[in-house]
């Protein structure tokens, strides 16, 4: 039995909806989540750069800034949740690495493509 849903969404909406659908395995708290889809759109809108430009522009002050006001928080939380996210992994890969996402990270997306698939399968003993 094959079940598809489909939905439009924004750069930033896709990774917001994608942590919350894997979010079960990676245990993230609600705020981690949201950063961690705040660093993966901003790697997404500056994709054109080379990604050691990249991820200085991401993990740079002016972008903890505007991820601080995105989610009505402080800097030092939004300093905090980074911390957390370097020291939380998922099968003994952490989320960022110094100041860089760690796309090691079994199923920590890219958009690469105005299309994502995202597929379960799941296989039932009785």
């Amino acid at each position: 039995m094959e079940k598809k849903i489909t939905t439009r969404t924004t750069p930033l909406m896709f990774f917001r909806q994608y942590l919350k659908l894997i979010n079960p395995l990676y245990r993230l708290s609600p705020k981690e989540s949201e950063v961690l889809s705040y660093l993966l759109y901003l790697n997404y809108k500056y994709r054109d750069i080379t990604e050691d430009a990249r991820h200085r522009l991401i993990f740079d002050y002016d972008s903890k800034v505007l991820i601080a006001n995105e989610f009505k928080t402080s800097l030092a939380k939004i300093n905090n949740v980074l911390t957390d996210l370097r020291k939380k992994s998922y099968q003994g890969q952490s989320f960022v690495l110094g100041k860089k996402l760690n796309f090691r990270v079994p199923l920590l997306p890219t958009l690469t493509e105005n299309k994502m698939n995202l597929n379960f399968e799941f296989i039932i003993n009785d």
